[in-house]
């Protein structure tokens, strides 16, 4: 059985799983996507948006539920050290209607741009034209692609405080963490990404690295599924 955290492999076993036949393997990205040729179109894209001269953009990628509490970065983006900040929020979903009559109730409706979908093959370029990336929520045993993508593309990550992410993302290392649906601490956090741009550059590069450095790639997860594979195999025959 291949589960992609720590926290679902003990589910399993507890569930009657056999420890010893849980592996573990996360979820990950294709570094090579995020190439010269997408960085060029992430430029592209930044004209289009037509961004004020020092915006900060926060970008959401997914389907947006409810749950998700999008609203938080509304609430927080109404403080004048986030001022600068802008939210794009790529995907559909229940939650985006609400959002959008929010942000014009706070008088934010400036500050949203509002993507939709977006074809796999130009998601890179999204990705990179972003000074930051959100994880406003998630389940408890998820490994998110957005956060290996953000990762990939070397953004700098804020999610959830909670042991699934911190399988991967390690606060002030290779991305930020906040409690969970706790709006302060969120907009502390962006605060830090927002004033300070050597920073959050800074992290997203080492979020790169840490991603490569540790295998979170589909080839290394093709590699580490094949072992196991092998492995299997060679207890079989003997």
């Amino acid at each position: 059985v291949l589960a992609v955290t720590v926290v679902l492999k003990e589910m399993l076993v507890e569930a009657g799983a056999r420890r010893e036949r849980v592996h573990v393997i996360g979820n990950g990205a294709a570094p090579e996507r995020y190439d010269a040729a997408a960085r060029t179109a992430a430029a592209a894209l930044r004209s289009a948006w037509q961004l004020p001269p020092q915006a900060f953009v926060l970008g959401f990628v997914g389907y947006m539920r409810p749950w998700h509490r999008l609203e938080l970065v509304l609430d927080a983006m109404q403080a004048q050290p986030l001022r600068d900040l802008v939210l794009v929020l790529i995907g559909e979903g229940p939650a985006l209607v609400p959002l959008q009559e929010r942000a014009a109730a706070l008088g934010l409706t400036d500050r949203l741009r509002v993507l939709g979908a977006v074809p796999a093959e130009q998601l890179p370029a999204h990705v990179l034209a972003l000074d930051g990336a959100l994880i406003p929520a998630i389940n408890e045993y998820a490994s998110p692609l957005k956060l290996f993508d953000s990762l990939a593309a070397g953004v700098p990550t804020l999610a959830p405080d909670q042991p699934n992410l911190r399988e991967t993302v390690r606060h002030g290392e290779n991305g930020l963490l906040f409690r969970p649906g706790d709006g302060e601490q969120l907009a502390l956090q962006l605060v830090r990404l927002v004033a300070d741009r050597e920073f959050a550059q800074a992290l997203g590069a080492r979020g790169r690295d840490s991603l490569e450095r540790e295998g979170h790639t589909w080839a290394n997860n093709a590699e580490r599924v094949i072992a196991i594979y092998e492995s299997l195999a060679a207890g079989a025959r003997r």
